[in-house]
């Protein structure tokens, strides 16, 4: 692997998640139900955690990730905007009407009721909740109001409007408490803006797919318990919450209506025990009585890779150009985006990758190299990555570390 530090681009924008990290530990988020529950303290709790896994690790040979960007990534905030962020003030109620009454007119007529019973609930939340979800279904509104404007239609019905699939998708989850609200519009947005995210550099594409595996580690909790909906709605959320720091998960703070739900006093869900699990992995782990063993895996640094792999091979295509995996949901590495990470037309962008891979292109992607390989089928657009391009650009953007801990690094001058 070539010894790299972090480009100054990724130093300045994790020096940058650092303050807004301090900033929301400063807020002391907190909510009452059922107890005191607050964000702050769970952060510390899940961080002396941390810090006894980097302590049992010390001895540890060869790249190690970089635990630091779990809460302060460089580039979560490119594709997890904190809804606060986007909307500082609270939504009015001249908003909210007009919000309610388009999504009523947009709404299927046999929809409207249900509908109306979710629109309710958020209306009865209690009053830090209310505030949070409406920011979230604004946010909702305006981007299907500006596609409808553009003539775009919506993203994931056939007919209709972009209204009318916000409507539809809210009307869904009129059974639901409005934690199961809140999770359910959740799943709409991760849809939505998760597709539209285009990322700039190869950074942004690993702290994207990233982000996307810690929230799937959250989600993989509901398999303790999988045919108790109130648990499986209720433990994301609570979570969702608990970790919203210490694991940079995308989002904002938002009450938990119901945590006792889930038997939140049970050690296995504290902030410490679930980031132990992230980092560590288990397996047959069970909450005790009526659940279900889960195997959780480690993070490390080879499960890492084999994310990106698998965003690359996500782009892979059969001869009659099909994609090879359609159910593939994450963010894709396609062949320009890689182009573009290494080159600048014809010219290097990348100073190690740029000649590595104009070779590569002007061989036909036939003759290997120890970043690219050609593909296994002879497609110029499946060709491949090695491991050592991985570890370039992990190394490259901060996400692991190639020295060893305690090694100074190198003067601002050189080496």
């Amino acid at each position: 692997m070539v010894p790299v530090a972090p480009i100054p681009e990724v130093r300045q924008a994790h020096a940058a998640a650092l303050q807004t990290l301090d900033a929301n530990l400063a807020r002391n988020f907190q909510f009452e139900s059922g107890g005191t529950w607050n964000l702050t303290e769970d952060y510390f709790q899940a961080q002396r955690a941390l810090d006894a896994y980097k302590v049992r690790h010390l001895s540890d040979r060869g790249p190690r990730l970089n635990l630091d960007y779990l809460a302060a990534d460089p580039y979560l905030s490119r594709h997890g905007s904190d809804i606060n962020q986007i909307f500082p003030e609270a939504v009015s109620p001249e908003k909210w009407r007009e919000i309610t009454n388009a999504l009523q007119q947009a709404a299927e007529p046999m929809d409207l009721m249900s509908l109306e019973e979710v629109m309710g609930k958020i209306n009865m939340s209690n009053p830090e909740t209310r505030v949070t979800v409406k920011k979230r279904v604004r946010r909702l509104y305006e981007w299907a109001k500006d596609r409808d404007e553009a003539g775009l239609g919506p993203l994931h019905l056939t007919t209709g409007s972009c209204l009318h699939e916000v409507a539809t998708s809210l009307s869904q989850n009129n059974t639901r408490c409005i934690d199961g609200i809140q999770e359910g519009i959740g799943q709409f947005e991760a849809g939505v803006f998760g597709d539209a995210f285009a990322p700039q550099n190869m950074g942004e594409c690993v702290s994207h797919i990233v982000a996307d595996d810690r929230m799937a580690f959250i989600v993989r909790h509901t398999a303790f318990r999988p045919h108790n909906v109130e648990f499986v709605t209720t433990v994301v959320q609570l979570l969702r919450q608990r970790m919203l720091f210490s694991l940079g998960l995308r989002g904002a703070f938002a009450p938990v209506a119901y945590p006792f739900l889930v038997g939140h006093e049970n050690d296995a869900l504290s902030p410490a025990r679930v980031m132990e699990r992230y980092l560590e992995g288990s397996e047959g782990e069970t909450l005790g009585f009526l659940s279900q063993p889960v195997d959780f895996p480690a993070y490390t640094v080879d499960r890492l890779i084999s994310l990106l792999q698998a965003a690359r091979e996500a782009d892979f295509v059969d001869a009659d150009g099909r994609r090879r995996n359609p159910d593939y949901r994450g963010l894709r590495l396609t062949y320009n985006f890689i182009m573009n990470e290494c080159l600048n037309g014809t010219e290097p962008k990348d100073p190690v990758l740029g000649p590595v891979f104009f070779d590569f292109v002007m061989s036909g992607m036939t003759e290997a190299s120890d970043y690219f390989l050609p593909a296994s089928d002879g497609s110029e657009r499946n060709f491949r990555l090695t491991r050592e391009f991985w570890l370039y650009i992990l190394a490259k953007y901060g996400y692991i570390l190639s020295e060893r801990p305690g090694t100074p690094p190198p003067p601002e001058g050189g080496a």
